[in-house]
C-alpha cells in the first residue's frame, strides 16, 4: 500500500468515527474515552470533516436503472466499504428493515 492509499483508508475510517461521534450524540472528550481515542488526534480529524453533514460522504452516489433495462430475474445489490447486500428480486421488505436498522448501528 503507497502512502496515498495509506491516506485514503485513514481518511475514510476517520470519517466513519466522526460520523459516529455525530450521532452518538455524546461530548467529544466522553466519546474519546469511551473509546480510547486521543483527543489531539479526535479533534485534528474532526477540524477536517466539521463541514459534512453526518452520514454525508463524498464518494456516495445514486444512480436509476431504467425498468426496461432491468432483467426480470434481477434483484438488487448494494455495497458500500465493506458491506455488501444482495437481495433477490422477491425479497422480503422486514428483513431488508431489519438489515438496515443493524448496519445503522454499526
Amino acid at each position: 500500500m503507497n502512502r496515498k492509499q495509506y491516506y485514503l483508508k485513514l481518511r475514510q475510517e476517520w470519517k466513519a468515527r466522526i460520523n459516529n461521534w455525530r450521532t452518538s450524540k455524546k461530548s467529544g472528550a466522553q466519546w474519546c474515552r469511551e473509546n480510547n481515542i486521543k483527543t489531539d488526534i479526535f479533534y485534528y480529524w474532526s477540524n477536517k470533516f466539521s463541514h459534512l453533514k453526518p452520514y454525508e460522504k463524498e464518494t456516495c452516489k445514486f444512480i436509476e436503472i431504467p425498468k426496461e433495462k432491468l432483467q426480470e430475474h434481477i434483484g438488487i445489490e448494494i455495497c458500500h466499504e465493506n458491506i455488501f447486500l444482495r437481495l433477490s428480486k422477491d425479497f422480503d421488505e422486514s428483513s431488508l428493515c431489519r438489515i438496515l436498522k443493524v448496519l445503522q448501528g454499526i
